[in-house]
């Protein structure tokens, strides 16, 4: 009895060993070695509530603890350092495009960048960040360079930009629905080129003509009413002055940029369909007027709409 005895006190005297010694390894790593951070669980954490025996998942809970404080410090760091990033955007130099839902969200947070492909031998540049070989190679333009990171897709842009500079709902729920929105609004944009290019953009316009007109009555008479009749519900379900309430978010930035560029290509069509959407056209006006905005729009950074973007001018299909 005794042997035995002695055998179960030197194993248990092992177990809590090997409890604590993870535990402190992790609190050297992660405090710095501070004394007062986790060394008063050290004692009541080691044992199961109220059996007195060494808990063999104490160390697991721990980690997890510890990882969730690491999260909470990140979280609480992004602002810091997308305010000393220099972002480098990578885009078509002549058109606005997809691009230009960036560009308005780095403006409008005064965010350092440069349009790689308007400087130098930028286009050059772009082409080499495509290319297939190493690393995430982007599909397309538009990318942005942050850091090491390498991110495509407009949506994918915004959703990482937004949670850095205030552009986005602090509550990860809110930052799937603003993303969730944006997708939306990259549906609509696509069937605005669609309308001048149904066939294909391997083909001309001029190759299109017939399709393209019949695809852009088809798009006035239904689908601008069904994606601009949400995004003015949500607005007036929400307080009618930003989408997702009192402030702005990337989304806003984005319809913004739809109300001007369906403007700019329809121009006739466009002007009797804003009583629809009395509200989306204020919520325009109001992101016009945003100082960051307004000083974009005013510089030669803005490119101006032209017949080679997504948003592009016809006479006969605004007829």
């Amino acid at each position: 009895m005794l042997a035995r005895g002695h055998a179960w006190g030197k194993q248990l005297i092992d177990m809590v060993r090997e409890a604590i010694a993870p535990r402190r390894d992790l609190i050297e790593n992660t405090n710095g070695g501070a004394p007062g951070i986790g060394s008063e669980p050290l004692v009541g954490s080691v044992r199961h509530a109220g059996r007195g025996l060494p808990d063999p998942h104490f160390t697991e809970r721990l980690c997890v603890t510890n990882k969730a404080r690491d999260d909470l410090l990140d979280l609480s760091n992004r602002h810091q350092e997308a305010l000393s990033m220099h972002y480098e955007l990578y885009y078509w130099p002549t058109i606005q495009g997809r691009g230009e839902y960036v560009r308005l969200a780095l403006e409008e947070a005064g965010a350092r960048y440069t349009d790689v492909a308007r400087h130098g031998n930028g286009m050059a540049a772009m082409t080499r960040m495509m290319e297939v070989g190493k690393g995430t190679p982007p599909f397309a333009p538009p990318f942005l360079k942050a850091g090491k990171l390498v991110i495509g897709q407009t949506a994918n842009i915004l959703l990482y930009l937004g949670s850095r500079h205030g552009l986005a709902p602090k509550t990860e729920a809110g930052r799937l629905w603003v993303h969730q929105l944006q997708l939306t609004i990259a549906d609509l944009v696509l069937e605005v080129h669609d309308t001048h290019h149904p066939l294909g953009p391997s083909l001309y316009y001029e190759e299109q003509k017939a399709p393209a007109k019949k695809r852009t009555d088809e798009f006035w008479n239904a689908r601008v009413p069904k994606y601009l009749g949400y995004f003015e519900d949500l607005l007036q379900a929400n307080g009618g002055t930003y989408v997702t309430g009192r402030r702005l978010t990337y989304v806003d930035l984005s319809l913004f940029q739809i109300v001007e560029g369906l403007r700019y290509a329809f121009p006739k069509r466009m002007k009797a369909f804003e009583s629809e959407i009395p509200g989306l056209v204020e919520l325009r006006d109001r992101v016009a007027v945003r100082p960051n905005i307004k000083a974009y729009l005013a510089s030669d950074r803005r490119i101006a709409f032209n017949e080679d973007g997504i948003f592009r001018r016809y006479k006969v299909l605004d007829n």
